[in-house]
């Protein structure tokens, strides 16, 4: 988890200083998918490829209008629910600037405990 201070910079590289707005969406079907706009579309090696999601998110920060970034040096990690627990996903990041997705690495995918179970365990 991302401890926010002294975790963000400007578009210059300067430590941002005081509060920040996070702004974060969640998509986790076709329908999230195509009515925010998101292109699914990516290119690789030359070769055009749809893209297959078992969910996908977008997260943002601003202060004052002006967008921020985490530092090289921070980490920023987020835990996503999918109905999709199949092990054939990997991540990706939209370049907003060129309009492609870009590979980060494999996903692998975490099983949360099952909830009926854990609901069990807490009424006993």
């Amino acid at each position: 988890m991302l401890n926010p201070k002294n975790s963000f910079t400007d578009k210059n590289g300067k430590d941002v200083i005081g509060d920040v707005t996070i702004e974060y969406r969640e998509f986790h079907d076709h329908g999230d998918v195509i009515s925010s706009g998101i292109p699914m579309a990516y290119d690789s090696a030359g070769k055009k490829y749809n893209l297959e999601s078992a969910g996908m998110f977008d997260i943002i920060g601003h202060q004052n209008g002006e967008p921020v970034f985490i530092k090289p040096d921070k980490n920023l990690e987020v835990e996503l629910a999918s109905a999709n627990d199949e092990n054939r996903f990997n991540q990706y990041y939209l370049d907003t600037v060129e309009r492609n997705w870009k590979y980060m690495k494999k996903d692998v995918p975490v099983k949360s405990k099952d909830l009926s179970q854990k609901s069990k365990e807490e009424s006993a």
